[in-house]
């Protein structure tokens, strides 16, 4: 993606950049990043992670600015998800930590 908007062949880059692109896919990979988190993939969350906070790091200030805020959740729910803290969607869509297991029954 580097090459093809280093060199476009085209005035396509001025629209990208019209546009926000990098905004949009590093936003996307938070995204993804918490996805993954959610689904117990710790390691693969890690390494998205990486890779979305180097996004975060090509854009302009504003275009950064406008990630704070997922940018900064995304990273503690990495976190919480190295430390093996399951989430569970609640019924409005927001997420919570699971209870802990019920203990087991007494088989009589």
């Amino acid at each position: 993606m580097r090459e093809a908007l280093a060199t476009p062949g085209d005035d396509s880059l001025r629209h990208w950049r019209r546009v926000n692109l990098g905004r949009f896919v590093a936003e996307e990979h938070y995204r993804l990043t918490l996805a993954l988190a959610d689904a117990g993939r710790p390691e693969e969350a890690r390494a998205l992670l990486a890779a979305a906070d180097a996004l975060l790091g090509e854009l302009s200030e504003n275009a950064a600015k406008d990630l704070r805020e997922i940018s900064g959740r995304t990273a503690a729910r990495v976190r919480e998800a190295g430390r093996g803290r399951a989430r569970r969607v609640t019924g409005n869509g927001s997420l919570r930590a699971a209870p802990p297991p019920a203990p087991p029954r007494n088989p009589r």
